[in-house]
């Protein structure tokens, strides 16, 4: 049993080498038994009709890199680009590419979802096949199973409610119709209208009583009515609210007797405000259906889910409905078992999805096609994979290992094929595509699959996007143009973005200032003094309103005066020009009244006031242009860029406030003058300094003097961070500030990249036998026959007589033929009690004895029970006229007919030892 290589078929037909081994054999045995060698090792390719494609040949499956960029540059195997997938990448009709059998196609099934890592940012998860049914309790809502006794086909578990025994009043103005208004059951059905019912799936059936309807199945109104119905499983929400418990389920308490209603929330994580901002709160006495959100108030959102005892099964397993799309009625609670349809864990794969296992191996002849579920990823994301594409390698594994090879994981290459739809955010989009391998898998080798896709991932600074697959260190803008507020924002972790728009004004980092030293002040001193100098004071002279004098030689003071209204100083005396001070008044004695004016000789003399220029405390400073005042600096400082209003009414002027700095990150702007802080220092526009902790560079932005004491805490803030929610918006961004990375270019994307999806070494292929050459002994129920003379005495009339022996045991060489054929590298399966027609000879007599029947594998391998009729050529005695020996009888042969019964062994081992080398 079992196949060989085609390098034994060769080596067969090549002729002196292989025949010369047989030559001990008899001549008509030697022909035989070469033309039942050259059946049993022919290639399938050279027995079979053609098929699509040549049989991969074998090669080491971590030759070709995993990644899809071997030196000589691509992707190996098949690949498809995006445009092509709704067209190709669909499940193909087995006979179309010329199987002889549908369940030749083989589907292993996946699921891509989102990595959530850059380098990795989508993997292919395996659909496992469903455990069985088991009565324990704790089913939950979707979960899927088969049955104890596989009957082909999966089951998913719903909540099902029977209807009512009265037919419904259903409304048609877009409101919940109660099923039955007058039940008291916990869980009520109730119909959403759907439109009208000319739009209605054809398949639909009218409204039934007594009947269990799962969530969302659709019925059709009484013909009157006109529309069709959904139907709704709710439960009313309780009178008090629930203490929702953060990170856990809460469960709803009845108002009444404060057990369990039925109904519990689970708990979403932090929402967004705007999400939040839309969400409904809970509502006493609402009806509430499986998948309802609420957001109580408290920054979580929370789910609605059915629980409890409705998800528990019952104790004995149901009868199976294997209708497709049916429901079986569970014995337990309200638990139904929705028919998924032959084969399917996957529903949005629809195919016979296989778990390839020691005991389901693949083998020859079959296609193997790559399944995958594309629903987890949004529309959006998905287009942005250019290029999906599918290897297999075939390693040369061992001819008729009983126990196939189970190697570990080992590098691929790739290769492609088709889809079916579904609406997806409005639009049609594929639900899953079908890689499909074109070359049929060769026997006895060891398949590793390789799958990759070509990503292009997005530009960086761009605007915000949703659904987009975003890895860590993407840079993006506000996608709102009217909040827009020249901020980047970094994603701190890679994810899908969410539907809503992050909140990306509530994130905004303010940038770090500092003040210090003292702020530089002037203070109107006054006229500035004449040039010339005034006149002395003279004694009964009328002075007008604003003239000048400086006192008598004997009254010296080194300040002049100002007349403040006309009038005639005093005939006597000078006022007491010595007890006054600049600005003070004092009056002569006819009443004239005289304001001191300050020095007559400005020492030093006031420069004319400059920007940017650091001045002493008591600097004495004339505007430019100048308005006839002169001030002085009341503190250390530094001036700034432009002028202050310099008043002339004698009041003070604040011109800066200190040091004031900017903290413009850790590179020193262009321009800037980089110096040492130190105490009492005047510091200018366009100056920095650096902390040296935290290598932050500080501009200045206002001129001023430095501190007496200690250089200014400089603190670097914590950026702002958007916080995550897990309903929302998985992706945390934080604020970059309005300015780019050097090393991010606007808009430009990266490269595409490559991803490896998946790289799986399936066990071993096994190789089919169509044929089995064996030797075995079998028992004929022909008798061998001998013969003695019943008158030995009389010699003339001898009187010959047949007597019939025991029963022929014969060696036997057998050949036979599977009709359907079977995997003689795994366990024995019933199957292989198929009887395959068995032509076979004696071994001891091989041009006499012959046998045509059946044989039947008897459960253990290379062992066969046989069977059927059996032709043997056998002596019988001539006519009495012709006996004329007393001592030899006279016969002739013909040919007797008879059954047979036997074992015989498989011998395909023992010529394999002859043949190949090892």
């Amino acid at each position: 049993m079992g196949s060989t290589p085609v390098r034994l078929w060769k080596r067969l037909t090549a002729g002196a080498a292989s025949t010369a081994r047989m030559r001990h054999m008899p001549t008509p045995l030697t022909a035989i038994f070469a033309a039942l060698l050259s059946l049993l090792y022919m290639p399938h390719s050279v027995k079979a009709q053609g098929k699509p494609g040549a049989p991969a040949s074998s090669s080491s499956p971590s030759s070709p890199s995993s990644s899809g960029s071997p030196a000589s540059g691509g992707l190996q195997g098949i690949s498809f680009a995006r445009e092509s997938w709704d067209a190709k990448l669909v499940k193909q009709d087995p006979n179309v590419l010329g199987l002889r059998n549908p369940k030749d196609m083989i589907f292993v099934c996946y699921k891509l979802l989102p990595g959530n890592s850059g380098t990795q940012p989508f993997i292919l998860e395996p659909d496992a096949v469903p455990s069985p049914w088991g009565n324990a309790p704790g089913y939950e809502i979707g979960a899927v199973v088969a049955p104890t006794n596989p009957n082909g086909f999966y089951y998913q578990a719903e909540i099902a409610v029977k209807s009512g025994s009265t037919l419904p009043d259903f409304v048609t103005n877009g409101k919940l119709t109660p099923d039955d208004p007058t039940s008291s059951s916990t869980f009520a059905l109730y119909w959403r209208d759907s439109g009208d019912a000319k739009n209605a799936p054809s398949s639909l059936k009218l409204w039934q009583r007594d009947y269990g309807y799962a969530e969302g199945e659709l019925v059709l109104a009484p013909p009157s009515n006109g529309h069709y119905y959904q139907a709704v499983i709710g439960i009313k929400s309780s009178t008090d609210e629930p203490k929702f418990l953060r990170d856990a389920i809460t469960p709803e308490l009845s108002s009444t007797n404060q057990g369990l209603t039925g109904l519990s929330w689970r708990d979403q994580g932090a929402g967004e405000a705007n999400f939040l901002a839309h969400v409904q709160p809970w509502v006493k006495d609402q009806l509430y259906q499986q998948g309802d959100v609420i957001a109580p108030g408290d920054g979580h959102s929370y789910e609605a889910e059915i629980d409890f005892k409705f998800r528990e099964r019952g104790k004995t397993e149901p009868v199976w409905n294997t209708a497709p799309g049916t429901n079986t009625l569970d014995s337990g609670a309200q638990l139904t078992w929705k028919n998924l349809g032959l084969g399917i864990s996957n529903p949005n794969i629809p195919a016979n999805c296989r778990n390839i296992t020691p005991s389901q191996p693949l083998l020859m002849d079959q296609l193997l096609v790559v399944a995958i579920d594309v629903t987890a990823i949004p529309r959006q994301t998905l287009q942005r994979i250019k290029i999906l594409n599918l290897n297999i390698t075939n390693q040369q594994g061992t001819s008729l290992n009983p126990t196939p090879l189970r190697p570990s994981l080992a590098a691929g290459t790739a290769s492609g094929a088709p889809t079916s739809t579904l609406l997806f955010g409005g639009e049609v989009s594929a639900t899953s595509y079908f890689l499909t391998w074109p070359n049929q898998l060769p026997g006895d080798t060891i398949p590793t699959i390789s799958v990759n896709i070509v990503y292009t991932p997005v530009a960086p600074a761009l605007r915000w996007e949703p659904h987009i697959f975003y890895p860590a260190g993407s840079i993006v803008t506000p996608s709102d143009t009217k909040n827009t507020n020249g901020h980047y924002y970094l994603a701190i972790n890679s994810g899908i973005s969410s539907e809503i728009d992050p909140a990306f004004s509530n994130a905004v980092t303010l940038i770090q200032t500092k003040s210090e030293g003292s702020g530089l002040s002037w203070q109107d001193m006054g006229p500035t003094p004449p040039a010339s100098g005034p006149a002395a004071w003279v004694a009964g002279h009328t002075y007008g309103v604003g003239e000048m004098v400086i006192p008598p030689p004997n009254r010296v003071t080194g300040h002049y005066y100002r007349a403040k209204q006309s009038g005639q100083s005093d005939t006597n005396r000078p006022p007491a020009f010595s007890s006054i001070s600049q600005g003070m008044s004092l009056q002569d004695g006819t009443g004239l009244i005289w304001v001191d004016m300050g020095p007559t000789v400005l020492t030093p003399a006031p420069s004319n006031w400059t920007a940017n220029t650091a001045y002493a405390v008591d600097a004495q400073v004339v505007p430019v242009p100048p308005n006839g005042h002169y001030y002085k600096a009341l503190s250390d400082g530094v001036t700034g860029s432009y002028a202050p209003p310099f008043p002339v009414n004698g009041s003070r002027v604040p011109e800066t406030t200190g040091v004031k700095y900017v903290d413009v990150g850790t590179s020193l702007p262009s321009g800037a003058k980089l110096r040492a802080w130190a105490a009492k220092m005047p510091f200018f526009l366009n100056d920095a300094i650096q902390d040296p902790r935290t290598g932050h560079y500080y501009l200045v932005v206002q001129a001023g003097i430095s501190d007496a004491s200690n250089a200014p805490d400089f603190e670097v803030p914590i950026p702002r961070v958007i916080p995550s929610s897990a309903s929302t918006q998985p992706i945390e961004w934080q604020d970059l500030g309005t300015t780019l990375p050097a090393s991010v270019s606007l808009g430009i994307p990266q490269s595409d990249q490559t991803v490896n999806l998946l790289t799986y070494t399936f066990p071993q292929s096994h190789a089919l036998s169509r044929f089995n050459l064996a030797s075995g002994v079998v028992v004929n129920s022909i008798r061998s026959r001998s013969f003695t003379n019943l008158n030995p005495t009389t010699a003339a009339t001898p009187n010959w007589s047949a007597i019939n022996n025991g029963l022929i045991v014969d060696p036997i060489l057998g050949v036979s033929v599977y009709v359907k054929p079977i995997d003689a590298e795994r366990r024995f399966h019933m199957s292989d009690l198929i009887p395959a027609p068995t032509l076979a000879f004696s071994l001891s007599s091989p041009s006499t004895n012959f046998y045509f029947g059946a044989s039947s594998e008897l459960f253990v391998r290379n062992l066969q029970v046989v069977y059927g009729f059996s032709i043997a050529k056998t002596a019988v005695l001539q006519p009495t006229a012709n006996q004329l020996s007393a001592t030899t009888a006279a016969t002739h042969q013909v040919f007797l007919k008879g059954g047979f019964v036997g074992v015989s062994f498989n011998i395909t081992g023992f010529i394999q030892s002859l043949f190949i080398p090892h």
